[in-house]
């Protein structure tokens, strides 16, 4: 998911304009004017469709209606405490959904002295805190934050979470990513290296070190920070260049399938 504070104009050095609304209901990224699907978008199609967990619930509903059936329910509870079960599923996932933009917008406002106010919920106010003590012991140096990127070569969008660097490093830059999921997963590198193509593409920007920071909900965790080896670089960008080509390939498919069906005069 991209994100970010507010609404944000920039212009990369190759003469894009980017705009970037993290609350847009529909495209969040426009260059130069026009709409441009994100990195994670393509990223996540290819990575879980979330099909087979929507399938599990599906049946796990399935099996409590046949077990309240053969309690000899009246139908009409039934179906009344399974939508009720639905909607209970859905809010808890917006909630676990908005817990990661909203500390992720905690985090922007923290790194640009803005003084945030904690939250006065669970666990978002944990990790918040966890964030200030450990975000210090660190010494890194921000160079940027929540910046805006294009590439015009594979014409997507993103935007990094942040840039740093250490008096230590003699000026070397690393690209970091902020998550909030439960462990770390192949899209998060795949999408971190894809940001480091597309900012060196259109910056004069050059990365040395590449960072996932998991700052976790669960309360027995704390929060890591893996440095990614930067010799795998290229095996994770080709993954987002085969996302992009199974999304290629999807297109065509649904025209050819368009044509067939057509042809034949026939619905499948």
């Amino acid at each position: 998911r991209e994100r970010g504070m507010d609404m944000s104009n920039t212009t990369n050095k190759l003469g894009n304009n980017i705009a970037y609304n993290p609350k847009a209901k529909s495209y969040r990224y426009y260059v130069d004017g026009n709409p441009k699907s994100s990195v994670t978008t393509v990223i996540g199609k290819y990575k879980d469709t979330g099909a087979f967990s929507f399938r599990k619930r599906d049946k796990c509903l399935i099996a409590l209606k046949n077990k309240m059936l053969s309690q000899n329910k009246p139908l009409d509870e039934i179906n009344a405490l399974i939508e009720d079960i639905k909607r209970e599923g859905q809010r808890l996932e917006e909630v676990d959904m908005n817990i990661g933009s909203n500390m992720h917008e905690f985090v922007e406002l923290y790194l640009k002295d803005k003084k945030p106010a904690l939250s006065n919920e669970q666990p978002l106010q944990r990790m918040q805190q966890m964030f200030m003590e450990w975000w210090p012991k660190q010494k890194f140096i921000v160079k940027a934050i929540e910046l805006p990127l294009y590439s015009p070569k594979y014409d997507r969008a993103g935007c990094l979470d942040i840039l740093v660097t250490k008096k230590a490093w003699n000026g070397k830059l690393a690209l970091m990513d902020f998550k909030t999921s439960k462990d770390f997963y192949s899209d998060q590198p795949t999408q971190l290296v894809t940001y480091k193509s597309f900012l060196e593409e259109s910056t004069d920007y050059k990365i040395s070190k590449l960072a996932i920071v998991n700052i976790p909900k669960d309360p027995n965790k704390n929060i890591s920070m893996w440095a990614l080896n930067m010799k795998h670089e290229s095996k994770y960008f080709k993954a987002f260049r085969c996302a992009m080509y199974l999304e290629k390939i999807d297109k065509f498919f649904n025209k050819q399938k368009k044509e067939y069906k057509k042809k034949e005069g026939r619905d499948v």
